[in-house]
């Protein structure tokens, strides 16, 4: 319904002119929806083409993560992967690579609006822990340190974003 109603909706693309076409091929899709049979306020967002599923839960005391809590996995994820490739490529062996996040959200006194309900992360730290027989502890800091991904990106937008990394032998 979404790609449908998306048809010559006006959204505008790269270049700014209006667009008739189906999203690039670099866009990313999902589709959320309330599971009203479930206790409490559940949601089922279902992504991609290949249909991958995350369960939701706003509010304190849930079973499962609260939208927040699911960024806080995605930056570390998505770190992980280009971290990890590095460390690869400089024939590193890893036996195991962990990272731990915390990430403090601002207060309604700190909101440029009022009436906002919601706040955003205004810091995180990252710390990346690589188990691994041959490291070098420096070089692994800088790879830390110096490696990006999309999903951080775009959280320094309101987040001062810090990393840290740990070599355990």
């Amino acid at each position: 319904m979404l790609l449908e109603r998306w048809r010559g909706s006006g959204v505008m693309g790269a270049a700014g002119s209006e667009s008739t076409e189906t999203p690039p091929g670099n866009s990313v899709t999902c589709s959320t929806k309330w599971l009203k049979d479930e206790p409490g306020e559940l949601y089922e967002t279902v992504c991609g083409p290949e249909r991958h599923k995350v369960l939701i839960e706003p509010g304190p005391g849930g079973t499962h993560a609260a939208p927040m809590q699911v960024l806080l996995p995605a930056a570390a994820s998505c770190s992980a992967t280009n971290i990890l490739d590095k460390l690869r490529k400089n024939h590193y062996t890893v036996d195991g690579f962990e990272i731990q996040t915390v990430a403090t959200r601002s207060t309604p006194a700190q909101h440029q609006q009022p009436d906002i309900l919601s706040s955003v992360f205004t810091s995180m730290h990252m710390e990346f822990i690589v188990t691994s027989p041959d490291a070098d502890d420096a070089v692994v800091d800088d790879i830390v340190r110096s490696c990006s991904c999309s999903v951080v990106s775009n959280l320094k937008r309101t987040t001062r974003v810090t990393k840290s990394s740990l070599v355990k032998r």
